[in-house]
C-alpha cells in the first residue's frame, strides 16, 4: 500500500465493529480450481502475517481433515489446494479408525490431512484497518447507493462489495 500512488478513501456503510463476527474464524480451503491462484496468494499472505505478527493480526495456524464417502471430492481438494498448504497427506484406512470405530466404514472413507491459516476478524479487521491507516488511508463512514454518488469525488477506482 506504501507504494500505491495517490491517495485511498475507503468508504464503509457501517463501522465494521457492528458487522464484525465474533463467533468461529474462518478457516483458509479452496473449493473451486478456478480459485487457486488467488487461494495460493492469500495463503502465502497469511503465512508472511503469521510469522510476522502471529495471532497479533488474528491469524492462526490450524490442522484437520477432509472426509468423504466420495473419492472424487477428496481428489478435487488435491487438485485444488495440495501444493498450496502445509503438510496435505492423504490419510490411510487406520487413519480412518479415529473417526469411526466400524471398519466398513473406515474403509469407505476417503480423506485429506492438512494444514492451513484461521483469520478472526474480530481481531484482523481491527489491525488491517489500524496497518492501513498508518500509511495513510481513509475510512468514511457512508452509505452509497449509487456510483454517481462518488462521481463528485476525485476517485480513479470504485469497488463495491
Amino acid at each position: 500500500m506504501h507504494d500505491f500512488p495517490g491517495d485511498i478513501t475507503i468508504f464503509e456503510d457501517q463501522p465494521y465493529k457492528n458487522i464484525t463476527s465474533y463467533i468461529t474464524p474462518g478457516v483458509h480451503r479452496v473449493q473451486k480450481f478456478a480459485e487457486r491462484k488467488w487461494a495460493k496468494a492469500t495463503y502465502q499472505r497469511f503465512e508472511e502475517l503469521f510469522r510476522e505478527y502471529g495471532g497479533e493480526a488474528g491469524i492462526q495456524r490450524i490442522s484437520g481433515y477432509v472426509l468423504s464417502q466420495d473419492e472424487q471430492y477428496i481428489i478435487e481438494q488435491e487438485e485444488n489446494y495440495g501444493n498450496i498448504v502445509h503438510d496435505f497427506r492423504w490419510l490411510e484406512e487406520k487413519d480412518m479408525l479415529q473417526f469411526t470405530n466400524d471398519e466398513n466404514k473406515a474403509r469407505n472413507l476417503s480423506g485429506v490431512h492438512f494444514t492451513t491459516y484461521t483469520a478472526e476478524g474480530r481481531i484482523y479487521l481491527p489491525w488491517i484497518r489500524n496497518q492501513t491507516e498508518n500509511y495513510g488511508v481513509k475510512f468514511v463512514q457512508r452509505h452509497i447507493e449509487t456510483v454517481n454518488e462518488v462521481c463528485d469525488f476525485t476517485f480513479f477506482f470504485v469497488f463495491g462489495m
